[in-house]
């Protein structure tokens, strides 16, 4: 069985282009709106395709996947439409639907976030030149938030520490979290596995990165060696599992599409 996964930037052979460009929405293009954490569909549960629109409404552009492009509105008459929690989001086939989604998610969390200026309270407005927000009182400027985040799996021989969280997603994981002010990614592993479970490691080697929109955080892989004693202490504010498994008792990988599963299908298959 391979081990890798398709993550849910692996769009290939479609091409994503994240070129900023005013331009007007073509009858084929994607009209995505979100309602209380809910992205509107129709009422086949297909998108929603600007042909299908009958009145003029305010459109933002985000991105094209091939020649088909991706635009964010408020003014969708919401009672016309159902509904799909944005948790769901990463289980759309096929799977560059749930990229182009979850990247329209992002934008659209970055531009309710700075509706209105933070330094002077002033409504911002979209840049007709890049993917910004600019004060026209104050002059600042505002780019879409990306946060740097490690993932590291923990090896000691033929065994992996795997976690649950406290509280949300309750599948096992392996430790993450993201970089803190004047720290090396490096810095953020070590720091974060000492918190978490009171380990101490050595050997980090990098494995690959991935876009996460879902945090608006840019991830990046690692595996590195346990260094010292195997015991847990675990951080129960952040976690209510952590625990060692050998390559024969690791749980089912998830068909899934993220960098965290891809990492655990690798060990088990004996890929790192």
């Amino acid at each position: 069985m391979p081990f890798y996964l398709t993550m849910i930037q692996d769009i290939y052979p479609k091409k994503f282009k994240n070129e900023y460009i005013v331009q007007k929405p073509k009858d084929n293009d994607f009209i995505i709106q979100f309602d209380n954490n809910c992205i509107l569909l129709n009422k086949d549960n297909s998108f929603v395709k600007y042909h299908q629109i009958k009145e003029d409404i305010n459109l933002y552009y985000c991105f094209s996947i091939d020649n088909d492009s991706v635009f964010l509105t408020t003014d969708l008459n919401s009672s016309l439409y159902c509904r799909l929690n944005v948790k769901e989001l990463r289980y759309i086939t096929p799977k560059w639907l749930a990229f182009l989604s979850v990247g329209a998610y992002q934008l659209n969390k970055w531009l309710i976030d700075n509706k209105y200026c933070g330094r002077c309270a002033t409504l911002m407005n979209s840049s007709s030149e890049e993917r910004a927000q600019i004060c026209p009182n104050c002059n600042n400027v505002v780019y879409p938030k990306i946060s740097p985040a490690i993932i590291v799996l923990i090896k000691d021989n033929d065994r992996i520490l795997l976690t649950k969280y406290a509280h949300g997603f309750g599948r096992y994981a392996l430790v993450a979290g993201f970089c803190e002010i004047g720290e090396t990614l490096e810095d953020t592993i070590k720091r974060e596995i000492f918190e978490e479970v009171g380990l101490k490691v050595k050997n980090i080697k990098y494995y690959k990165s991935q876009p996460w929109s879902f945090s608006e955080s840019l991830l990046s892989g690692f595996v590195c060696d346990l260094d010292g004693d195997d015991k847990v202490i675990l951080d129960t504010k952040e976690l209510k599992e952590a625990t060692w498994f050998t390559r024969d008792e690791l749980p089912d990988t998830y068909d899934d599409i993220s960098l965290t599963q891809e990492l655990m299908r690798a060990f088990k298959y004996n890929n790192l």
